[in-house]
């Protein structure tokens, strides 16, 4: 738990230990750069998907925000997530290979059945099982990972799975199919952009404020519950949230600036944005991109 590291000595230190050991890392990593080709292809994930919708083996559909409306009209599959999974194969004389792989990736559970499932431990199976079987050297970027538009209604099927490891491992024939049908890159001269856009910020009123500190500092996990309740709080991040975005306009006044970039080179691009982008709009961008491999990033650059 994250949230632990500030008062729990030894996370604390693990931490600390931890961090100190990046910069070796990075010096590492850069001196053993070296030339290489490219490859491109990609597949479709089919039925596996986590969008905060999950589908059950009846037809019906189980919704963090939503419930399970299993009356509602069945739909593709295709049109509520993105389930095409991208990958790029770097090609190195007398080294492995390193392949970096793009695909929809969202932490999200089960939230209220399993609390403990709240975990983007699929990403570390996958991984495991794409060095392990193609004896490569792997990197995950995240893909447009946000829920699915606002207010949608939607229900299709899904195979039953029972955890986020288990999603990881599902995963790796998919990129294997994507590494047998790759086809070779052109590379070219690195280009890269960069922008913002000013985010306007929310200001809330006093009485609010306070509220979300009462529950906030509460450091019980039962009183805290009872408290939000009594407030009138959906959830405790709602108020570490609301307390979050205050400091965020003390520091920053009424907007504060969102990043965006992009990197190309040759045949591929990256387009990346530090927020949820839906996965229509990761699919937009890439309809849109001229390059034949495009990765769209969610969640870069804080």
């Amino acid at each position: 738990n994250i949230g632990r590291i500030g008062s729990d000595p030894v996370l604390k230190q693990w931490s600390i230990d931890t961090i100190a050991k990046y910069p070796q890392m990075i010096k590492d990593a850069v001196l053993d750069l070296t030339c290489a080709t490219a490859s491109i292809g990609f597949s479709y994930t089919e039925k596996l998907n986590n969008v905060r919708r999950y589908w059950l083996s009846d037809g019906s559909f189980w919704s963090i925000n939503c419930g399970n409306h299993s009356q509602l009209p069945k739909v593709a599959h295709e049109t509520i997530a993105d389930p095409e999974m991208r990958a790029i194969r770097f090609h190195r004389e007398g080294k492995k290979d390193v392949v970096l792989c793009n695909w929809q990736c969202h932490a999200a559970w089960q939230v209220a059945v399993h609390p403990e499932q709240i975990s983007a431990d699929y990403v570390h199976e996958l991984r495991k099982g794409a060095e392990e079987n193609n004896d490569i050297l792997f990197a995950y970027f995240n893909g447009a990972n946000g829920d699915v538009v606002s207010k949608s209604q939607v229900a299709s099927y899904q195979l039953p799975i029972s955890d986020a490891d288990e999603q990881g491992r599902l995963l790796v024939p998919y990129l294997e199919k994507a590494l047998a049908n790759m086809t070779p890159a052109k590379t070219g001269k690195l280009r890269m952009a960069k922008g913002h856009v000013d985010a306007v910020l929310k200001s809330f009123p006093e009485e609010l404020l306070k509220k979300a500190r009462r529950v906030a500092d509460c450091e019980d996990h039962a009183e805290a519950v009872a408290l939000r309740k009594e407030l009138g709080f959906v959830s405790i991040t709602e108020a570490g949230s609301i307390l979050n975005h205050h400091n965020k306009r003390l520091r920053n006044g009424d907007t504060m600036p969102i990043h965006l970039g992009a990197i190309s080179f040759g045949d591929i691009g990256f387009a990346k944005a530090p927020y949820e982008m839906f996965h229509t709009n990761g699919k937009q961008v890439r309809v849109g991109s001229p390059f034949p491999m495009t990765f769209v990033c969610s969640l870069t650059d804080g």
